[in-house]
């Protein structure tokens, strides 16, 4: 990506998160604000209406009845609700209200067996004034609530509290004024206690609309703010172009030019506008002058060098590689003091034919593709490269096996016995071995209990199995099988490498674990063998005291056994 691209979204992704923030913020603040509103509404309503029940109750119902005590006791006899219950005026009231005003909110003085089903309180009321009259320090109850689906702002405050006034119409039946018990009946708001709480004061404040306006506000500022930022970051982004990307992009291409075709070196660019620029400019200006004088120079002198090394350094190289390889094999051999002089003869025809003729294969076909690669096809520079990468492996698998062969003839390699799983000896030398396995779609099972130990050296047991499991999927067809078992005997452990393979007969059985090129044989897809790796596991099993035979039938498979001493307990 660009660094105009990666500016530009920089640019616009900071300007949209600033706004993102801006318009949040003022879209809680204005709801904070309209939630204060509501909360003040209810404070007014609750006033006024807590004043009306303040004034019967102190006032009003006080008077009227010790003027009806004094003047009409008929009077004071009569049910009147009109002016014996705040609780029927407050309701009245209510009426009157809202139909002068058309305010939704909903006003109730909420009562348990109230005697107008108007103030029957619901469950929630019904739990407030419960609590009322377990908690004395409780007064109110203020929270945001959702009914059908819109959230409220909810008032919940102690009502009335019965005082010695009001228990003539809510003591017992029998005291109440006339015609109460029947417009009322004998059971609701009766066997009242005076300073209990009878009712709670319950206000709910519609907040939607005022949470509409102020999204429909917000969105209003965020279209406005939108438009100023999209304008702001456009002429931002069309200023940086003109005044920074495009002299850059003048610069790059000539760079470019001048990196792609060495005839523009030395060429010169006009300097653009601004200091920062100018400065690039001329810089680059005396890089490319620079570098033409550099390069005028430098040809001449690799002309000259080139046709000397070309002449030397081909036959430099074939004959450093024959002579590191010669003396390497002949240290080798000198190293094994213990072999006799017809191993010798046999172990000198193995580098011979073994290392030499893949070694010549590869000097070839690496001069081929050094002086004439242009002549060569696609697919037959492919093939070379197979081959090449082939006769590699089989020449590091040759050194390898007279390397590890060498050392053990001298006495070099480190022996050291210790208790070892040999299932998580076999899973090792299986990881080896599973990629090559895997190309033939052969299946190595290894059938060995997990509490087995033998007393041995994990390296050279290691390059045992695994040589022993790199012959047996060497020899085996492909979808065939092989099972890596082992048992205890006695003091010993007895290991088995079995496979589905060709088989071998009874004359080659004999001298499998010698040096030999008769024993040598091709695999089942033609894979090669140096025919040291039995001669290494040979070595290696009677290092430890074990012995090691082969039992094979043509057509039927091999197993090949050896026997490891059993582990400490």
């Amino acid at each position: 990506m660009s660094i105009n691209s990666r500016l530009a979204l920089t640019i616009g992704g900071v300007i949209l998160v600033a706004a993102l923030i801006t318009i949040l913020f003022v879209n809680a603040r204005m709801k904070e604000h309209a939630l204060r509103e509501a909360q003040d509404k209810a404070q007014v309503i609750l006033d006024s209406r807590l004043a009306v029940h303040t004034y019967f109750s102190h006032q009003l119902k006080p008077i009227l009845f010790d003027f009806a005590a004094t003047n009409a006791p008929e009077l004071g006899e009569q049910f009147e609700p009109v002016w014996m219950s705040s609780s029927y005026a407050v309701r009245e009231m209510e009426e009157y209200f809202k139909g002068l005003h058309d305010i939704p909110y909903y006003y109730k003085e909420a009562a348990i067996d109230a005697r107008h089903p108007d103030n029957e309180a619901d469950a929630l009321e019904r739990e407030f004034i419960k609590r009322l009259n377990r908690d004395d320090e409780l007064d109110l109850l203020s929270e945001i609530r959702i009914f059908d689906g819109e959230p409220y702002f909810t008032v919940l405050q102690r009502g009335e509290t019965m005082e010695a006034t009001c228990l003539r119409c809510h003591s017992e039946p029998e005291r109440a004024p006339r015609g109460m018990v029947e417009a009322y009946g004998s059971e609701r708001s009766f066997h009242r206690t005076e300073d209990e709480v009878v009712s709670a004061v319950s206000i709910r404040i519609p907040l939607e609309a005022a949470y509409t306006s102020v999204n429909q506000l917000t969105l209003q500022l965020a279209i406005a703010f939108g438009t100023v930022l999209v304008g702001l970051f456009c002429v931002t982004v069309i200023l940086n172009k003109r005044w920074i990307f495009n002299p850059l992009g003048y610069l790059r291409d000539k760079a470019q030019a001048i990196a792609t075709d060495p005839a523009h070196l030395g060429e010169q660019i006009k300097p653009p506008k601004g200091t920062e620029l100018v400065d690039l400019a001329n810089t680059f200006n005396s890089m490319s002058k620079a570098l033409q004088i550099e390069r005028n120079e430098l040809e001449d002198r690799v002309r000259r060098r080139t046709m000397e090394l070309e002449t030397s350094n081909a036959k430099l190289r074939r004959e450093m590689a024959e002579r590191e390889q010669a003396e390497e094999m002949i240290r080798l051999v000198n190293q094994q003091l213990r072999i006799s002089n017809e191993d010798k003869d046999r172990l000198f025809s193995i580098i011979a034919h073994d290392l030499k003729s893949p070694l010549t294969g590869l000097m070839t076909s690496t001069q081929m593709l050094a002086e004439d690669i242009d002549v060569f096809s696609e697919q037959e520079v492919t093939r070379l490269a197979s081959e090449l990468h082939k006769n590699t492996n089989h020449m590091m698998a040759l050194l390898d096996d007279l390397m590890q062969w060498a050392r053990m003839g001298q006495g070099n390699m480190e022996f050291i016995l210790e208790p070892s799983s040999m299932h998580e000896l076999a899973s090792i030398s299986l990881n080896s071995t599973q990629g090559v396995a895997d190309q033939k779609d052969i299946s190595i099972i290894i059938d060995i209990p997990r509490d087995m130990t033998a007393m041995i050296d994990k390296p050279m047991i290691n390059t045992v199995i695994r040589n022993l499991l790199f012959n047996a999927v060497k020899f085996t067809p492909r979808g065939g099988e092989i099972l890596v078992t082992a048992r205890q005997e006695g003091d010993v452990i007895q290991m088995a490498v079995k496979d589905s393979g060709i088989g071998i007969n009874k004359e080659k059985l004999s001298n499998l674990f010698t040096i030999s090129r008769d024993k040598r044989q091709l695999g089942t897809e033609g894979e090669k063998g140096t025919g040291l790796g039995l001669v290494i596991c040979k070595q290696f099993i009677e290092k430890h005291g074990g012995r090691i035979w082969m039992e094979s039938k043509p057509g039927q498979g091999t197993t090949v056994f050896f026997t490891l001493p059993k582990g400490r307990a």
